[in-house]
C-alpha cells in the first residue's frame, strides 16, 4: 500500500537525515516528495517532514494510524468551499493544500480506500505520463523523417 510504504520512508529518511546524512538517495528522493528545497536539504527537510507527518501518523507502537488520512480528507473538504467544490488537477489541488502532487496522489487513494469522492479531478501524473508517452512518439516520427 502506497500509503504505508511513504510512511515508513518517511521516517527511514528521516532517521538519516538526523544523523546528518543529507546526501543519501533516500533522503534526497523524500526531501523531493515533500517539497523540501533539493538545493537546501539540510534546511528544509526538517519543516517539511514535520508537515507531511501530519499525514502519514503512527501510533505509540509505530503502527500507522488513520488519523492522517482523516486529516487529509478534513482539511481537503476544507479547500474545496474556495473553488466552487471541485479541483481540475491534483496538482492544483496539491498546491492548495501546500504539497507536492506526488504526496497529494498517495493520500488521495488513501482516502478513496475511505470511500471519500474526489469527483472527476484528473491525477497530474497520469497526464505527466501521457505527455512523455506522446513526446517519445514525436521523437520516433522526427527520428523517421531525418534524411540518411
Amino acid at each position: 500500500d502506497a500509503y504505508e510504504e511513504t510512511g515508513n520512508y518517511l521516517q527511514k529518511a528521516k532517521e538519516l537525515f538526523d544523523k546528518g546524512l543529507v546526501n543519501t538517495d533516500d533522503v534526497k528522493s523524500v526531501a523531493k516528495m515533500i517539497g523540501a528545497d533539493t538545493e537546501n536539504i539540510k534546511g528544509t527537510f526538517a519543516e517539511k517532514y514535520q508537515q507531511a507527518m501530519k499525514y502519514f501518523t503512527f501510533d505509540e507502537n509505530g503502527n500507522m494510524t488513520e488519523d492522517g488520512v482523516l486529516t487529509f480528507m478534513d482539511e481537503y473538504e476544507a479547500k474545496l468551499e474556495g473553488v466552487n467544490g471541485s479541483f481540475k488537477t491534483s496538482a492544483e489541488a496539491a498546491k492548495a493544500m501546500n504539497m507536492t502532487a506526488e504526496e497529494f496522489e498517495i493520500l488521495m487513494g488513501r482516502a478513496q480506500d475511505h470511500d471519500f469522492d474526489f469527483g472527476d479531478m484528473v491525477k497530474s501524473s497520469e497526464q505527466l505520463e501521457s505527455a512523455k508517452m506522446a513526446l517519445a512518439g514525436l521523437k520516433d516520427i522526427y527520428k523517421d523523417q531525418e534524411p540518411p
